[in-house]
């Protein structure tokens, strides 16, 4: 175990030197009972009941109990005295059942948990106790080899989820229908190998913002795609449409210039009958009118893979930000895959 986060260190011997801490801190799950009531405590015992829920974590993959009160489904059978009863209800559901756990750990772990701190054992008994003294033991090498082969199957795991989520995202553009130019592309097929590479390096530096809801269901929609492939096709469309974007460094967002020239071919209709004196003013103004700022964020939602991509106006008239948007998304239709629902 390494031992971290010394912020919230503390002299063994108190404050004050009566050998008592009193300052309530830390995860609540992993508190003491003492902690817990806000009664004064002993450094060393904590830490110990501490690292007692770590071992049986790592051991079981689940906690011991909630938390360590009397009124805790599972940890009042300890205060009762019942650690048999409170053994019994873990191995259920356990590989060889009641085998599961060795009379050695289940001593230990037991009077490490204890209600009273005056029953828990001390460092000292701790290292010389029979369970850690066993010889059956892994060796260092052992346990490298035993964490490598685990990491190997998650990273296959991850894996085959990433091939299976590109798979369905590339079904779901077919199934959309709209035969739509890809934009990621845009702007960059003149581009060096190394310069590619460079830009994929900036995508992993870039940090993504959390989302939180707010009152812009016009301005926004959400996504299963990458935050990478989002920018990538949001910034593409931009430049392809002759506007402009810059993109931030550190986040995957970008504050964008953009005309709605499509609201030209009406309006030339209207402007036959102008002086032909105005004209060119009028043209002057409707170019200036027609063009908005905006930034857009790609947000992630909760620690999904779900992503909220949020635009915000900025500068120019809101009519026409609020068009642009919406030009924007039906065109990139296919990218708003998912409901702003968990």
């Amino acid at each position: 175990m390494k031992i971290a986060d010394f912020g919230f260190a503390a002299p063994v011997a108190g404050r004050d030197g009566s050998g008592y801490l009193k300052t309530k801190l830390g995860t609540e799950s992993y508190m003491s009972p003492e902690i817990h009531a806000r009664r004064p405590y002993v450094g060393p015992s904590v830490d110990l009941f501490a690292a007692a829920i770590i071992l049986f974590i790592m051991f079981t993959q689940h906690p011991p109990f909630t938390r360590a009160e009397p009124t805790d489904p599972f940890y009042r059978l300890i205060c009762a005295n019942r650690s048999d009863l409170f053994w019994k209800a873990h191995s259920k559901n356990k590989p060889n059942g009641a085998a599961y756990f060795s009379e050695e750990f289940k001593n230990l772990i037991t009077g490490l948990i204890q209600f009273d701190p005056a029953l828990r054992p001390q460092m000292a008994d701790v290292r010389n106790h029979p369970w850690l003294l066993n010889e059956d033991c892994a060796t260092l090498e052992e346990i490298q080899g035993e964490l490598k082969r685990r990491k190997g199957i998650i990273d296959a795991e991850n894996e085959a989820k990433r091939a299976q989520k590109e798979r369905e995202r590339q079904q779901q553009m077919l199934a959309a229908g709209t035969g739509r130019k890809q934009y990621r592309t845009v702007g960059v097929a003149h581009r060096s190998s190394d310069e590619t590479e460079a830009e994929e390096a900036k995508h992993q530096l870039r940090v993504v913002d959390k989302y939180f809801p707010g009152m812009k269901n016009n301005t926004e929609f959400f996504s299963t795609f990458s935050p990478a492939e989002l920018l990538g096709e949001i910034n593409g469309y931009i430049t392809d449409h002759k506007g402009t974007a810059a993109v931030h460094d550190k986040k995957f967002k970008l504050v964008a210039k953009l005309k709605y020239d499509d609201l030209e071919d009406e309006e030339e209709e209207d402007n036959e009958e102008i002086n032909e004196d105005k004209e060119e003013e009028n043209k002057e103004q409707q170019e200036a009118s027609t063009q908005v700022e905006f930034n857009v964020k790609i947000l992630q939602v909760g620690d999904s893979d779900k992503y909220c991509v949020e635009f915000n106006h900025i500068e120019g008239d809101k009519l026409v930000f609020y068009q642009v948007i919406q030009k924007l998304r039906d065109n990139l239709a296919d990218l708003a895959n998912a409901s702003s629902t968990a």
